[in-house]
């Protein structure tokens, strides 16, 4: 089993990840924001974390992710940016920031199930899922 923090502001998409996650999850945190997300990162160590990258505050995604791979005790976190943002751009942020897939909403949840449950065979690729 796996220990999981999703990082999403929108209570809505953290209780429907919550619900398609909870049965392959050790234990899953949330967190409504990047700073509080980092934190918990710190305290709890899990495994995945899945990041919205637009957030209140002055910590986006994309910014949380880099910190948390450049942290040489944290970099081994699988971590999922997930976004409308559907720019070539913004892959390529994701990828810059050591993000190991990157999802655009809306997305398969049960791809993003079958991602999050088997991250250790996808940690030395960088996925995009749903790009259009």
């Amino acid at each position: 089993m796996t220990k999981i923090l999703i990082v999403d502001d929108q209570e809505d998409a953290r209780i429907i990840i919550r619900l398609m996650l909870r049965k392959h999850a050790t234990v899953l945190w949330e967190a409504e924001n990047a700073a509080s997300g980092l934190q918990m990162i710190k305290e709890v160590r899990p495994d995945v974390v899945l990041f919205d990258i637009v957030m209140p505050g002055t910590i986006n995604g994309f910014h949380a992710c880099e910190m948390v791979k450049s942290d040489s005790e944290l970099a081994d976190i699988f971590v999922i940016l997930m976004s409308g943002l559907n720019d070539l751009k913004d892959f390529e942020e994701a990828r810059r920031s050591g993000a190991n897939a990157y999802f655009v909403k809306p997305f398969n949840l049960s791809r993003l199930v079958e991602v999050v449950t088997n991250h250790k065979q996808y940690a030395s690729t960088f996925l995009l899922e749903n790009f259009r």
